[in-house]
């Protein structure tokens, strides 16, 4: 639900919830301060609906990757040396860097603030063997990029595919986060994003012909994963994985080789622990404890986990839950 503030500071004052906001000024021809804005914390996604009297907007750096999607009207997104339009079905992903909008009378916009972890770990499980995402150079995440491409109809489709999810995202979320899991929702709306962000998992390169009688990367594997993802807080054996997918163990070890040269007991490892580094930056307010975070990824030894943390990230868990995991550690800590 949107909720309408009758002066600019007021809409400041709220969207300096969810955004690091610099400023928020007026812009004429507007005669009163008309605004409308809803806010929708979702897991690692965060959605920011807003519409109504011409404004400029100025942020501060923020930590994660957003998304800008246009519903209505027109917008003039600078971000640095960069210029981009927003209007209706085009989207601009934004890197975690200063940003300034103009908007005009009307404009509808909804901005999506994600997690780069989860958009990559995403993105591996819905690509072909061996793809990487593209370099911290090259990546949309580091620098921006306007939406559709030129030329790209696949990436069109994708923008108003989006606009078509998010309403049933934002109702379905307004009951409960509990709606958003059982629903999987979220799930949806990061490969979305995925494919948004990454082109080449829309222009994905011929996987080599297998050799006779080999087995292969199929539709299972891709349940598989969904599966994992889904369940990284209940036991995951070799022979649980094997019930979702009807592999033979030789088969399921080969799947996981072929597309992430690892075991799949270690491609799970990989994925407990990047959620586990996300629950622990979310839960720097103090709200939780790492008893608790190990315990939702997974892992029953509280000795365990912070191991397998430690040789992941080379800091304890606590520290990062603490904010500090840029600082030294202490020997004697």
């Amino acid at each position: 639900m949107l909720s309408r503030s009758s002066t600019p500071a007021e809409s400041q004052r709220r969207l300096s919830k969810c955004l690091p906001l610099r400023r928020l000024e007026p812009l004429p021809p507007a005669r009163e301060w008309v605004h409308a804005d809803g806010h929708l914390p979702a897991g690692s996604l965060e959605l920011l609906a807003t519409c109504g009297s011409p404004y400029l907007l100025e942020t501060n750096g923020h930590s994660h990757p957003l998304i800008l999607l246009g519903h209505g009207g027109h917008a003039a997104l600078t971000l640095g040396s960069q210029c981009f339009d927003l209007q209706v079905d085009t989207a601009v992903i934004l890197p975690g860097q200063c940003w300034k909008l103009v908007s005009e009378q009307g404009c509808s916009i909804t901005l999506i603030t994600f997690d780069p972890l989860r958009l990559v770990t995403t993105a591996r499980a819905m690509a072909p063997g061996g793809w990487e995402p593209p370099s911290a150079f090259h990546s949309p995440l580091n620098n921006g990029l306007s939406l559709p491409s030129d030329g790209d109809h696949q990436s069109s489709s994708l923008v108003i595919a989006l606009n078509l999810l998010l309403p049933a995202f934002l109702q379905v979320g307004s009951l409960g986060e509990s709606f958003l899991d059982n629903f999987l929702l979220d799930q949806q709306l990061y490969r979305l994003l995925a494919a948004l962000v990454f082109s080449s998992l829309r222009h994905p390169q011929p996987s080599p012909i297998p050799e006779p009688n080999a087995p292969s990367t199929d539709r299972r594997l891709a349940r598989v994963l969904d599966f994992i993802v889904l369940n990284l807080d209940q036991p995951l054996s070799l022979s649980v994985l094997m019930e979702q997918s009807n592999y033979s163990r030789r088969s399921i070890h080969y799947a996981f080789k072929e597309r992430f040269n690892c075991s799949p007991m270690q491609w799970i490892r990989q994925q407990r622990m990047t959620l586990a580094m996300q629950r622990l930056q979310e839960g720097q307010s103090g709200r939780t404890t790492v008893r608790a975070i190990a315990a939702e990824c997974g892992y029953n030894s509280l000795g365990r986990f912070y191991v397998d943390f430690q040789r992941a990230y080379g800091c304890r868990p606590s520290v990062v839950l603490r904010g500090m995991a840029s600082k030294p550690m202490n020997q004697g800590e």
